[in-house]
């Protein structure tokens, strides 16, 4: 037989477990007095605004609750009011949250259960008043991010149904900022439609004007040279003709002269023809060497990446 003292020890470590357990394992009704009243009190708010029929002003109040504690009935009137406001598509968001919070919370509080019944008969009811869009995103770059609207979509939900109100729907996708690709489609209440946005992939780069390249011919300076020696020539032995001329002019009086003076005659006619052949090839060398220059300052086309890559907007 076990001791007295023995049993009593026992059966007290029993209950000090059992209470640190329960107290181990904290939910929803463990928030605290003052953040409950406070949610309470603009839960009330919103209720009362809600049945004078602004909307607005109970949403705000509802919302306001939720950021203090979110009560599944606090959503449930969150849903109502996007509903009455014809935020539709939004309106469905909240009524989902609303079916799935409840019945986990449905799980210790039974009272929850009727809460998540009227969401999901509203949710059903409103759904009908909706389409619905599924956004494939192919190719999706790190810094993709894709837009229904105005609205971000996170992207566990590509390629998922999302609620979307009636009419024209933008869906347009971002690479850091910059917009790659877009949709827009026209949807109708209680239709579905799938949407695939191709993300283009940098498939080359950008070419840029051509570089002025200066392509200086090696032969420029050997013509520069020619035509230097050819004009030198020319005012050397055109110097030295003049002077024979004045000579023959001075030794032959009215143009006459003897036979003693053929070898200065001579003279003076080579350097006449080598000061003629001087000018002609200094005539040619600055000529060639022009040309030269000139073919040598050609634009020459010369590839340029600057590092840009294509950017296509709308898929192929």
């Amino acid at each position: 037989m076990i001791p007295v003292a023995l049993a009593r020890f026992v059966f007290f470590g029993c209950v000090c477990a059992a209470l640190t357990l329960g107290h181990s394992q904290p939910s929803h009704a463990d928030a605290s007095i003052e953040a409950t009243a406070l949610a309470k009190e603009r839960f009330a708010r919103g209720l009362t605004l809600y049945d004078q029929g602004d909307f607005r002003g109970a949403l705000g109040a509802f919302e306001s609750s939720v950021d203090v504690y979110a009560s599944p009935n606090s959503i449930l009137y969150i849903a109502r009011c996007l509903r009455a406001l014809s935020r539709f598509a939004e309106a469905v968001a909240r009524y989902e949250r609303t079916v799935q919070m409840a019945n986990n919370f449905a799980v210790t509080e039974p009272r929850y259960r009727d809460t998540a019944a009227a969401a999901a008969a509203e949710l059903a009811q409103t759904k009908l008043r909706v389409g619905r869009i599924a956004v494939t995103v192919l190719q999706p770059q790190p810094s993709t991010c894709v837009f229904v609207g105005d609205k971000q979509l996170a992207p566990s939900d590509w390629g998922a149904w999302i609620a979307v109100d009636p009419g024209e729907v933008k869906i347009t996708a971002k690479n850091e900022d910059k917009l790659v690709t877009s949709s827009t489609i026209w949807v109708q209440a209680g239709a579905d439609a799938k949407v695939e946005l191709s993300i283009p992939t940098p498939v080359g780069t950008i070419p840029s004007a051509p570089r002025e390249r200066s392509q200086r011919s090696p032969w420029v300076y050997p013509s520069v040279a020619v035509a230097t020696l050819g004009v030198g020539a020319f005012a050397a032995f055109a110097i030295l003709a003049k002077r024979t001329h004045a000579t023959l002019e001075s030794r032959c009086p009215e143009g006459f002269c003897r036979t003693s003076q053929d070898d200065l005659i001579d003279r003076g006619q080579t350097y006449q023809t080598l000061a003629n052949v001087g000018l002609a090839v200094g005539a040619l060398g600055l000529g060639a060497s022009a040309w030269f220059w000139w073919k040598g300052h050609q634009v020459s086309a010369e590839p340029r990446s600057d590092g840009a890559f294509l950017q296509i907007a709308g898929p192929f």
